[in-house]
């Protein structure tokens, strides 16, 4: 597969790996990574298969989410990660107050299911309604207005939330992409990658700025209609 190949040009090629797998739901592409048991995890979760989970060393936490059986966490005081893992998985909101980190648990859950009601639980009210809702304006009154237009910019095809995101993230990039709209790319700061991705062309990727990122998100694109 080519777009396995590109991934030894990016900056993590075993999350690269990963991400191929995922996409096109192919277990056998695990065995490439060297963190292969992440992959397998992953997959396990994402195709509700608990055969993978006996691929891993400790396949508690897996077993725990595939099942919804949250007593293999194992003892409560050190159950905390496995519970936030099982509760996002089930879209079990009350697992979420037992996990390690509830508000974060609760935030991904809004997201998750598209559900406001449990943005006022989570660590930035406004800034989860506005993902939820997809209410830019609702960033103005986040802890941190900058990154709230980041996070919403991920997943927007508007680019006048581009004037308010951070200069850490590439808005412009990122809308073209979602928006699949090339012209975008003239105003992205890397102009080439922008290109080499919409058009699926790893060799433009000689002349981006940033040559593993280009490779990375190339090779994801075209195992994304498979």
């Amino acid at each position: 597969m080519k777009a396995l190949s590109l991934c030894q040009n990016s900056y993590d090629p075993n999350r690269c790996i990963m991400d191929i797998a995922l996409t096109v739901k192919d277990p056998s592409i695990c065995a490439q990574s060297k963190t292969s048991e992440d992959c397998y995890y992953e997959l396990a979760k994402k195709l509700h298969d608990r055969k993978l989970c006996r691929k891993l060393a400790d396949s508690n936490t897996c077993f725990a989410v595939i099942e919804n059986k949250k007593e293999l966490c194992g003892k409560e005081e050190v159950a905390g990660p496995c519970y936030f893992e099982v509760a996002l998985y089930n879209n079990d909101a009350n697992l979420c107050s037992l996990s390690d980190r509830p508000a974060a648990c609760f935030y991904a859950l809004a997201i998750k299911e598209q559900d406001s009601n449990y943005c006022s639980l989570s660590y930035d009210e406004d800034e989860c309604n506005a993902i939820v809702l997809g209410n830019a304006s609702l960033c103005e009154n986040a802890t941190v207005p900058a990154l709230c237009y980041d996070k919403l910019s991920k997943s927007s095809s508007d680019q006048s939330i581009c004037s308010k995101t951070s200069n850490g993230i590439d808005c412009y990039y990122t809308v073209a992409l979602n928006s699949e709209n090339k012209e975008l790319c003239s105003m992205a700061t890397d102009q080439n990658k922008c290109r080499a991705v919409l058009e699926k062309k790893p060799a433009l990727c000689k002349a981006a700025l940033d040559k593993h990122a280009c490779y990375n998100d190339v090779a994801l694109a075209l195992v994304k209609d498979i």
